[in-house]
């Protein structure tokens, strides 16, 4: 592992020991977080991600899963106990993730003769096994070469099986583009002041909301969307048949982060509502930060 990933290993570490942040990402959010399900059934036309996978792969079992950058693993885990896969390698650098990933198959009483857990895969070998199903989740926008990490996981597959993707595909270290940055004022600038104020009551959050900085990102986690812009671009070269759905997140995922907790969960649900239309709107004009899809490849 080198110095940058062994650097991004800490920050993943220190965000399990840390105290959770205030109210600030959508899943935070009750509302947000519904609203966008609702998104995800509404644009691939399944209720579930095992659905998805299973009814693009036209299959409903596989051998073995490997979840990279897999967190605590709870999803990935499920299929394990509903019996969608018989082993599972889960991969993070971070060794308090990796925990939380024994932690949740201890929670699942699961075997754990069935799991394999790994801190590091190199992409520069090819897998020593084949592998069925490959899940994605949130993780592939920390590759720093997406396309040659695609093109690992396609190998992988051996001509057969399938490619689950919920995962981030915004502008490199999140440098959205001045235009972008233009809807993002316009929102926020719609908004009643009250939903700019922070905790200091002399200080307000501006309506336009400039990206941090490359060099902020690179110190806070220098594997944070290091390749991200190359993800979609990649899967379209590399699988084309793969079916894919964009999520949007331009409105929820980075105009409402600093501002959410200004939100109030039960009085502002028709302004919820109306962001994710807003959101919605713009993800069909091309500006997107999550995307969901499946790659299924069949002999």
């Amino acid at each position: 592992m080198n110095h940058e990933l062994a650097r991004a290993a800490e920050t993943w570490n220190r965000i399990v020991t840390d105290p959770a942040p205030k109210r600030s990402r959508f899943w935070h959010s009750p509302n947000l977080t519904a609203l966008v399900d609702q998104r995800w059934r509404r644009e691939t036309g399944y209720n579930t991600p095992v659905q998805f996978i299973c009814g693009e792969s036209g299959r409903n079992h596989f051998a073995v899963m490997l979840s990279i950058g897999c967190g605590a693993a709870a999803n990935e885990l499920k299929l394990l106990q509903e019996g969608i896969v018989d082993r599972i390698i889960l991969c993070d650098i971070s060794d308090a993730q990796l925990q939380l990933a024994r932690n949740s198959a201890k929670n699942f009483g699961l075997d754990e003769a069935r799991i394999e857990f790994r801190n590091f895969l190199d992409f520069s070998n090819p897998s020593r096994e084949k592998i069925d199903l490959i899940y994605w989740q949130q993780s592939l926008h920390h590759m720093f070469d997406t396309e040659a990490a695609i093109a690992w996981c396609l190998d992988a597959l051996q001509g057969q099986g399938a490619m689950y993707y919920h995962d981030a595909c915004p502008p490199n270290r999140i440098q959205w583009p001045s235009d972008a940055i233009d809807w993002v004022e316009r929102f926020r600038s719609a908004l009643p002041r009250r939903y700019l104020a922070s905790d200091s009551p002399t200080w307000w959050h501006p309506a336009r909301r400039e990206p941090e900085s490359v060099e902020y990102w690179l110190e806070v986690d220098p594997t944070e969307c290091a390749d991200s812009a190359n993800i979609i671009p990649a899967i379209r070269k590399l699988a084309p048949q793969t079916r894919l759905h964009f999520l949007g997140g331009l409105i929820y995922g980075y105009a409402m982060h600093d501002i959410l907790s200004n939100f109030d969960e039960d009085l502002d649900r028709p302004l919820f509502e109306f962001a994710m239309l807003v959101d919605e709107l713009l993800s069909k004009l091309g500006y997107n930060y999550f995307f969901t899809g499946v790659t299924a490849i069949h002999k």
